[in-house]
């Protein structure tokens, strides 16, 4: 009885580490890539997304001209990562943006879908776990109107 019961409190602490780490590694991608857009450095943010992702994000750099990118750097953005919570092959971040001389915005989230070891940002597609991500990769650019004038 005390061998099964000792099996048991190990599969359950075993578990409960897998949990915390794949939470934990869902969180931190999530917060390099809101990170990395709130200091406009779309290369960087695109390593922490999926291919169609990373085409968005592709995009946007292109419509933000360099003043544009120095005003988003300016603000002094921080993220607070309010929960994270993984399903499977996916995740769900939920977080707040706070930037100098704004008041913090409301909730937003970010879906995340695990690719081999690795968790990856997915924008404006459906998740396995149903919810959608949104199309607006970083927390603080407003992409112009129209694309600058090459």
């Amino acid at each position: 009885m005390k061998k099964i019961f000792s099996i048991i409190a190990f599969m359950s602490m075993a578990m409960l580490v897998s949990c915390n780490d794949a939470q934990s590694k869902a969180e931190s991608t999530a917060k390099s890539f809101l990170e990395a857009n709130a200091n406009a450095d779309f290369a960087e943010a695109k390593k922490y997304c999926d291919a169609n992702a990373a085409m968005m994000i592709g995009m946007l750099e292109g419509m933000i001209d360099a003043a544009k990118k120095e005003e988003i750097k300016s603000k002094d953005i921080k993220i607070n990562i309010i929960s994270t919570e993984v399903k499977d092959n996916t995740a769900v971040v939920k977080y707040k943006v706070v930037s100098k001389g704004s008041p913090e915005t409301s909730e937003k989230q970010l879906d995340l879908i695990k690719e081999g070891e690795d968790w990856k940002v997915t924008l404006g597609n459906k998740t396995p776990n149903g919810s959608t991500a949104p199309t607006a990769p970083a927390p603080s650019a407003e992409a112009p109107a129209t694309a600058p004038a090459q």
